[in-house]
């Protein structure tokens, strides 16, 4: 399969970007609806999508070299990229949580918020919280999140070697049978056909590339359509019976949630990649803003939407929760904005700092093998 050429690698990471941040701004929404109305159905498909880019986008880090350096790199970077901003979040849920969940609460609420507006939890139990992201007593309900893109962070050469040296056919069957499996060894492993979805996207996108240049004016509508038919099903809006596919086999694949969603991911992540209007518009500054910043919004989102619901006293009108609602994503991106440029860029830049050291490092013992295996060649011709 052939990799996306130089030229055009950074405009598409730009694309992928933006994409993440509506995905984003699509977390907040949901959930922020699920806070006055209903559990937040609509969130679900963006975080599937969270996973598909992460494997599209890592699957060019994980190819950057074959040495152990280049490997011990591509864990460094990815542990200081989730890892430092995930701790500083939970610190803040924590620090919060003595505001915002004092005294009664709340009137005009759903049961499901309810769940997360009286925590506890000692400070000596919080740094046992911080070793590794996940949900820390419901502190963090999107950590789980986090936890997922962790472990397959560290599986993810291991599948892209698979889909590079063995055949695609073999990861994505790996990916299914953990998705398949009745009683899983890790509950996280039914979202591993997502990430290696991502994978198999771009290692496919030359080919993708010709043939959307090839293909007729309606693909983009028919790529359009494909997206909302499989999130419609990835969202259980269209039941079983309805699917439009009616191989037996074919229609339980496709009619399976995590699936579906696996396909509406990829129909977006190849647009944004491979039709010029799309892309364009995630380019859009505004939008690549929210591309930038998607990481620290989706973090810091759920401890402020905990904040401004202790000013709901009764249950919202349509345009009052509108209202709320723009209150809650224009909050949650200033405070994502801080934190991106206080906690994730000293976070990022400190792990390249790391991946220079280790690089050099790398070098150095290179070199000092060469001159070696010369001396001794040396040594060997003059006796």
């Amino acid at each position: 399969m052939t990799s996306p050429d130089n030229s055009s690698h950074t405009a598409r990471i730009s694309s992928l970007d933006g994409l993440r941040g509506i995905a984003a701004i699509v977390v907040v929404i949901g959930h922020t609806i699920g806070a006055l109305r209903s559990p937040p159905g609509i969130a679900g498909p963006s975080v599937i999508l969270f996973f598909v880019l992460s494997g599209y986008c890592l699957t060019a880090s994980a190819l950057r070299g074959d040495r152990l350096s280049d490997r011990a790199q591509f864990y460094v970077r990815r542990i200081f990229r989730i890892h430092p901003p995930f701790v500083v979040a939970l610190l803040i849920a924590w620090t919060a949580s003595h505001i915002a969940w004092s005294g009664p609460c709340c009137a005009g609420l759903s049961p499901w918020i309810l769940n997360f507006t009286h925590l506890s939890m000692p400070a000596g139990e919080l740094v046992q919280h911080m070793f590794f992201p996940g949900t820390a007593q419901d502190f963090m309900p999107v950590g789980w999140t986090l936890e997922v893109e962790m472990v397959f962070s560290i599986l993810l050469p291991l599948f892209v070697l698979l889909a590079r040296e063995g055949h695609w056919s073999l990861a994505l069957g790996l990916s299914l049978w953990a998705l398949f499996q009745r009683e899983p060894a890790y509950t996280g492993q039914v979202y591993a056909i997502h990430f290696v979805v991502g994978i198999l996207v771009y290692e496919a996108s030359g080919r993708i590339a010709v043939v959307m240049k090839r293909a007729p004016r309606v693909a983009p509508l028919v790529l359009a359509l494909v997206a909302a038919y499989a999130t419609l099903v990835g969202m259980n809006f269209i039941p079983v019976q309805w699917n439009i596919f009616f191989w037996p086999g074919i229609s339980t694949l496709l009619s399976t949630p995590l699936f579906a969603l696996a396909i509406s991911s990829a129909a977006f992540t190849i647009a944004a990649v491979h039709l010029t209007s799309v892309r364009s518009f995630l380019e859009w500054r505004p939008i690549a803003f929210l591309g930038r910043v998607s990481y620290s919004l989706y973090l810091l989102h759920f401890t402020v939407l905990l904040l401004a619901v202790r000013m709901v006293a009764r249950p919202l009108t349509d345009f009052e929760m509108i209202f709320f609602i723009l209150v809650v994503v224009a909050t949650s991106t200033i405070a994502a904005a801080a934190m991106y440029r206080f906690v994730e860029l000293p976070s990022i830049e400190a792990g390249n700092r790391v991946c220079s050291w280790i690089a050099r490092y790398s070098q150095s013992e290179e070199r000092l093998s060469r001159i070696q295996s010369q001396d001794t060649a040396s040594g060997n011709r003059d006796a």
